[in-house]
Order: structure tokens, then C-alpha cells, then sequence
């Protein structure tokens, strides 16, 4: 062992020593402590002794059991380790708790690795971060083989940000681009979304395995006058769906027959009213199970179960008009019990108002008619009792003519008074509230009066036949 020492008073100020292993120590202080060591490997450990490094590697370690800088003279790479370092065949730990790494590897990439071990034992390490040399970076992932044209963030198993050129960036699932085609990096669907010459736009592609071939299909486009395109690549052309937006509305367009088509969904900010339905010249129709079952035709009216007026009912439905192929049911679910009429063709070229869906209380008007009809037949009914003392009761109806006072003033009417025929015919009566009053009316069935005016004459006649037969 040879030592040479300076000072400048008996107390030993600096100290180089060198012993048959081949290691030599720099020492400082009045009691020597190492500062530098150069070990036979010609590795370097400052305030530390170097350990037991690879021969291929070239190291300057520092701080006992924290940071190391390693250099791997055989294959051109260098690292930075903490709390680790590598005996030419594993990754050792120094003190147990994490350890980590970065560096430049031998194929151009920089690399960041982490990950936890036990004093002395192997230590395993995760590769978390990696800058390739075409200055791709991955995020738990080493990038896939991106063509130099583009730059790429690449994350988790198969996500990746990427520029496509000064104007073009995206993000996408699944995929990446070799300068020829977009390849599936895992096996399963792809996707990309991103902002391309002007536009956004959303692609989709089928499920495949790793390695193959991407065939993607542009399936939305939002264009940069706002126009949202489903299934379309330019919106405003109106090639097959598109959605657009403006002020509180947006539209749907598709083609026809060569013919474009607008449906409109929106609302009026300045009316404050919602609207549904067609811009362009054409019918709003509502369907179910893919099947149409009304529309709205061009003049307005709406259809039932037909897609146009037939011919000789047009005249009656010039615009704004209702027309029915089947039956019209109007109810009323309020109360106790349902109530409805049923308007229909039943038979016959005949139409029936039906009351409670039963067809034996309702009216029918027949073909070429100018009056209703009502259902009479005897086998649908309860005979309770004759009617009785007719002439007298009919004697004190009033029969008057009047106005209602809703009228104009010049309007005739011929009445009689619900008031009077309650008095013998209640039957004939009933109360009830009309839309514009708060408070219950008498209502009379003129209909109905007419059994009291037929007994009435029955009696009137059997009085003439007694004095004639005198």
C-alpha cells in the first residue's frame, strides 16, 4: 500500500492512498474519510464505494444508496440508476424500496424505468416512458413503428395522440401509421378522432388482429361552418344524413329519389315556440315498427292510415283537414269511468258515432242521408212503462222563437225550454257545463221529445175517435 499526504500542520489535510487490489481512495479531514474512490474496474464512487458494476459498464456512483451515472462502453448506452445497480447480469437493489432508471439505449431511444426491490436481491423494473429516435414518445408502452412524417405520444396499451402534419392532429384507438396503411396494434376495433383540413372527424373501423390492416370508415363530420354530418363527409351537400345547427335549431338531411329533403327540429327564441317538421316540400310522416301509420301532407292535412286523400273526398280537404282510413276515437279517461265516441265506417258506406263503445247507443249517418239515425231496434231494449197523460204535458211546453244571447241580434231561433220538458219529460234533460261557462246548463235532446209528441197524438186521436163515434 502506498499513501502520499499534505498538510500544513501535523493534522492531515488531504490523503491519497492506493492498496494491491488496484483501488485508489482520496481522502480529505483532520480524521481521513473517503471522498473519492477508483475502483479496479475504473469505476468512480463519490462518497461511496463503487459496487459491483458489470465489467462492460463504466460507472460514477454517488451518495451511498441514492444516484448512479453508468455507461455501457460495448453497446453505446447510458443510464442514470437510483438505489440500483447492475453485476453484469441483473439489476441489483441497494436498499430495499424503489428503485428507478433513464437513460439512452443502443437503438437511439430514451427510456424511463421504475419499480421497488429488496436490499441485494434482483430488481425488477417496468418500462414507464420511451422517446424512440424518431421522436415518437410512448406512456407505459414502447411506440409502435410510426412513419418519420409523423410524430406521435403513443399511451397504454394501444391509445396515441399524433400530428399528421402542420394542420392535421388526432387521437386515436388502436392503431398507427407505417407510411402506408394504419395497422391494429392489439387485436379488437379501432377508432380515430381528430381535427383534419378544416373540419373535425370521427373514423371507425371493424375489429381485427394485431398486425393487420386498418380500413377505417368516416362515420361523423362536423365541418367548419358548424354543420354536424352522421354517416356523411360533407354535411352541407346533404349526400345522406347530416344535422344542422343554427341559433336554437338544428336539421336533418338526407336525399330522396335525387331529391333533398329537410326535416327541422328547433325552437324560436324571439316566439319562444318549439317546431317539428319539414323545411322542403315534402309530407312529415310518423311511423312505428318501420311502418307509416299518419303523416302530414304538403296542404296540411293530416292522415290516418293513408297517404293521401282519396279521390272525391279531395274537395272536402283543401288544406287543414283531418282524414281517417279506419275509425276516430275521441275519450275521455277523467272521472270514474272511461268515456269516448268512436267515429267510424261501419257498414254500408255508413259512418257511426258510437257512444261508450257500445254500438247500441250511438247515431249513424248513412250514405246520401241528411239526418242521423239513432239505434231503436225493440230486442235492444227494457220497455219500463208507457208514457202517460202526453197531451197534458205537452200543453205546457212553450214553443217560442229566441236568440241565444251569444247571438247576433238580428239571429232567429226555434226553442223549446229545457225547463218546461223537465217539468214531464226529465228523460229528454240533462245538466251539464258547455266550454264557456263555469256553471251547469239544462241540455235538452230535441230527439227525445218526440215518444212525448207521438203519445200526445195517439191520445188526441183516440179522443176524436170516441166523439166521432157518437
Amino acid at each position: 500500500m502506498s499513501t502520499i499526504s499534505a498538510s500544513t500542520t501535523t493534522t492531515t489535510a488531504f490523503k491519497i492512498t492506493t492498496d494491491t487490489t488496484g483501488t485508489l481512495v482520496f481522502q480529505t479531514g483532520a480524521s481521513p474519510t473517503t471522498a473519492v474512490t477508483f475502483d479496479g474496474s475504473q469505476n468512480v464512487g463519490v462518497g461511496a464505494t463503487p459496487s459491483a458494476w458489470g465489467s462492460g459498464v463504466k460507472v460514477i456512483e454517488f451518495g451511498g444508496s441514492t444516484g448512479y451515472v453508468a455507461f455501457n462502453g460495448t453497446n453505446a448506452s447510458g443510464y442514470t440508476y437510483y438505489n440500483m445497480w447492475y453485476d453484469g447480469t441483473n439489476n441489483k437493489t441497494k436498499q430495499t424500496g424503489y428503485i428507478g432508471a433513464n437513460g439512452f439505449t443502443a437503438t437511439g431511444q430514451h427510456v424511463w424505468y421504475n419499480g421497488s426491490g429488496t436490499a441485494g436481491t434482483t430488481s425488477s423494473l417496468t418500462q414507464a416512458m420511451t422517446l424512440d429516435a424518431s421522436g415518437n414518445f410512448g406512456l407505459g408502452v414502447t411506440p409502435s413503428a410510426w412513419t418519420s412524417t409523423m410524430k406521435a405520444i403513443q399511451f397504454g396499451a394501444s391509445g396515441a395522440l399524433y400530428a399528421g402534419n402542420s394542420t392535421n392532429n388526432y387521437l386515436a384507438s388502436n392503431t398507427f401509421f407505417n407510411g402506408t396503411n394504419q395497422i391494429k396494434i392489439v387485436t379488437g376495433a379501432s377508432g380515430i378522432f381528430g381535427y383534419e383540413d378544416g373540419s373535425w372527424k370521427w373514423f371507425t373501423a371493424a375489429s381485427g388482429s394485431a398486425g393487420a390492416t386498418n380500413s377505417f370508415t368516416q362515420a361523423m363530420t362536423l365541418d367548419a361552418s358548424g354543420n354536424l354530418g352522421i354517416g356523411t363527409t360533407s354535411p352541407s351537400s346533404y349526400a345522406k344524413l347530416a344535422v344542422i345547427h343554427t341559433d336554437y335549431s338544428f336539421g336533418v338531411f338526407g336525399t330522396t329519389n335525387g331529391t333533398d329533403v329537410t326535416m327541422n327540429i328547433g325552437s324560436n327564441s324571439v316566439t319562444q315556440a318549439s317546431y317539428l317538421g319539414t323545411i322542403t316540400n315534402h309530407p312529415f310522416i310518423f311511423q312505428t315498427n318501420s311502418t307509416e301509420r299518419s303523416r302530414i301532407d304538403t296542404s296540411g292535412n293530416f292522415l290516418v292510415g293513408a297517404t293521401s286523400i282519396p279521390t272525391g273526398s279531395s274537395s272536402f280537404a283543401a288544406g287543414n283537414s283531418i282524414y281517417v282510413d279506419g275509425n276516430l276515437l275521441i275519450g275521455n279517461s277523467g272521472g270514474t269511468s272511461t268515456t269516448f265516441f268512436r267515429w267510424d265506417g261501419y257498414i254500408n258506406s255508413m259512418y257511426g258515432l258510437w257512444n261508450n263503445g257500445s254500438t247500441d247507443t250511438g247515431v249513424r249517418l248513412d250514405s246520401g242521408s241528411t239526418s242521423w239515425a239513432a239505434s231503436s231496434d225493440e230486442r235492444l231494449k227494457d220497455i219500463i212503462e208507457p208514457i202517460t197523460d202526453a197531451t197534458e204535458k205537452v200543453s205546457t211546453l212553450r214553443a217560442v222563437i229566441g236568440k241565444y244571447k251569444s247571438d247576433e241580434p238580428d239571429k232567429r231561433r226555434s226553442f223549446l225550454i229545457a225547463q218546461d220538458v223537465q217539468a214531464v219529460l226529465p228523460e229528454a234533460v240533462s245538466e251539464g257545463i258547455s266550454p264557456n261557462n263555469t256553471e251547469a246548463n239544462l241540455w235538452l235532446a230535441y230527439q227525445d221529445v218526440i215518444p212525448l209528441l207521438v203519445a200526445a197524438i195517439k191520445e188526441l186521436n183516440t179522443r176524436l175517435e170516441a166523439v166521432e163515434n157518437k
